[in-house]
C-alpha cells in the first residue's frame, strides 16, 4: 500500500502534459457536493489515494464510481447501438453468470470487492444512523474500477486499452471505470442509507446531522457509492431535489430515482413517465433521515415528473424533471 501511494503521489505531482492518460482532475472538481464526499470517505487512505480513487468514481460510467451515473448522451448512444462489441460478446460467451440486458450491454458478476484501492472502503454499521434501506436495485460500474486480477487478463487489459486508447481525451486524460464498450459490473445490491456526521482525521463520529447518500452491499462489504449532489432539499421552504441511477436488475435498461424533501408533510409520491405511466414510490418520512423525507421508485422509460401528497392527498409539489447534457447538469434534476 505505501509503495502504491507514493506512486500516486509522484504522478500527481508530474505536469499534466508531462503525464500521458492523468486523471481529469477538472472533471472532479466539478462534479459538486457528491464527490466531496466520496473523497472525505476516503480520506483514510492518503490524500494521492483518495483523488485516485475520486478519479474513478468521477469518470465511471455513472451510475459513479462515481459514475457513478452515465449521462444522458451517453445512454443514448448506448440505445442506438444495436450490436455487442467484440469484447462484450466475448464477455458475454466465456464469462460465468454475465448477462445481455440490451442491444449493446452486458452485464458481468462483480468479483466480491469494494471497487477502487480494496477493501479499505468497506463500511462498518458504525457509519450509519439507522440502517440501511434495500431499494431493489442494482449498482453497474466499470471492470477498471477493481483490481487488474479480479477479471481474466483479456478483458482487463481490452478495457483498459478502449479507456486509454479510444476515449481518452485530447490533453492525455481518459476515463476509468468506463462502461460506453458495453460491458457493465454488477457492484452488488443499492441501498440508502444516512451517513452519519464523521471526524474524519481522528476516525470517529462526531454530533451533527447524517448525509443521506447511495451505498453498494455486495453481500460481503458495504461502500460508499455517491451521496446525493446536494443537500438542498434538506433546507426549510426548499424544492424537491431528484438523483437517478440505472439499473438493469430486471434483465433489461430501467432507472432507480432517488428523491428528498424538506420536512415530513410527505405521505405519498407519484412518479409520471413521458407516457403517462405513474409508479408510487416507496417513501421514507422521518425514518432514514430524521425530520426529513425520501423516496424512491424504479421506472421503465423516462421520467417527466415527480408529484408529492399530503396525507389528505392534496398537492404539495409538482415537479417536473428538467433536461440535462452532462454529469454535472444532471447530477440534480
Amino acid at each position: 500500500m505505501t509503495n502504491e501511494i507514493e506512486h500516486l503521489e509522484q504522478g500527481l505531482a508530474t505536469p499534466r502534459s508531462e503525464l500521458l492518460g492523468r486523471p481529469d482532475l477538472d472533471t472532479i472538481h466539478a462534479l459538486g457536493r457528491r464527490r466531496r464526499t466520496g473523497r472525505r470517505l476516503a480520506v483514510g487512505l492518503g490524500g494521492a489515494l483518495a483523488v485516485a480513487v475520486l478519479t474513478a468514481a468521477a469518470v465511471n460510467g455513472m451510475p459513479g464510481a462515481d459514475q457513478d451515473r452515465p449521462a444522458d448522451d451517453q445512454v443514448a448512444n448506448d440505445a442506438q447501438a444495436d450490436q455487442l462489441r467484440p469484447i462484450a460478446q466475448r464477455a458475454l460467451d466465456e464469462i460465468p453468470g454475465a448477462v445481455q440486458v440490451s442491444p449493446s450491454q452486458v452485464v458481468v458478476p462483480g468479483p466480491g470487492t469494494a471497487p477502487g484501492p480494496g477493501e479499505e472502503q468497506a463500511l462498518g454499521p458504525e457509519r450509519f444512523v439507522g440502517d440501511p434501506i434495500t431499494m431493489g436495485s442494482h449498482y453497474y460500474t466499470g471492470v477498471t474500477r477493481y483490481a487488474a486480477d479480479s477479471f481474466p487478463d483479456w478483458l482487463y487489459r481490452g478495457v483498459e486499452e478502449i479507456e486509454q486508447g479510444e476515449l481518452a481525451g485530447e490533453d492525455g486524460s481518459y476515463p476509468v471505470g468506463s462502461t460506453e464498450m458495453g460491458i457493465l459490473v454488477d457492484g452488488g445490491s443499492v441501498e440508502l442509507a444516512c451517513m452519519r456526521a464523521w471526524d474524519w482525521n481522528a476516525d470517529k463520529p462526531v454530533d451533527g446531522p447524517c448525509d443521506p447518500a447511495l451505498i453498494a452491499d455486495d453481500g460481503a462489504h458495504r461502500y460508499y457509492m455517491w451521496g446525493m449532489g446536494t443537500d438542498d432539499f434538506l433546507k426549510p421552504g426548499s424544492q424537491l431535489e431528484m438523483f437517478s441511477s440505472d439499473n438493469y436488475s430486471t434483465g433489461s435498461p430501467t432507472t432507480l430515482w432517488v428523491g428528498g424533501a424538506d420536512g415530513t408533510d410527505v405521505a405519498r409520491v407519484e412518479y409520471v413517465a413521458t407516457d403517462g405511466t405513474r409508479t408510487d414510490a416507496q417513501v421514507s418520512s422521518d425514518a432514514l433521515v430524521p425530520g426529513e423525507t425520501m423516496f424512491w421508485a424504479d421506472i421503465t422509460g423516462t421520467l417527466a415528473k415527480v408529484v408529492t401528497y399530503d396525507a389528505a392527498g392534496k398537492v404539495i409539489e409538482d415537479h417536473p424533471i428538467r433536461p440535462c447534457d452532462s454529469p454535472t447538469d444532471c447530477e440534480v434534476r
